[in-house]
């Protein structure tokens, strides 16, 4: 399921901007303080988007976004 979303996604992307020209992965799902650490350091690398799927992950992607007043997109099961 998840290979879906991100078929989806890249495809939207691109269509929008044809210069996108990377795409990173967590790894991780449950993991609070790597969320954290990963929305960080791809804000701090200058990226302009964060999609995150599911998962305890986007309560730490949340913490850092209040902080630093950055944007994502991010779903769960419900």
């Amino acid at each position: 399921m998840i290979k879906k979303f991100e078929v989806g996604f890249v495809d939207r992307v691109k269509n929008v901007n044809t210069e996108v020209r990377e795409f990173r992965y967590a790894a991780t799902f449950l993991n609070i303080s790597r969320g954290y650490e990963i929305s960080k350091f791809i804000f701090g690398d200058g990226v302009d988007m964060l999609y995150y799927i599911v998962g305890d992950m986007g309560i730490g992607i949340f913490r850092d976004l209040k902080e630093t007043g950055n944007y994502c997109i991010g779903l769960d099961q419900n």
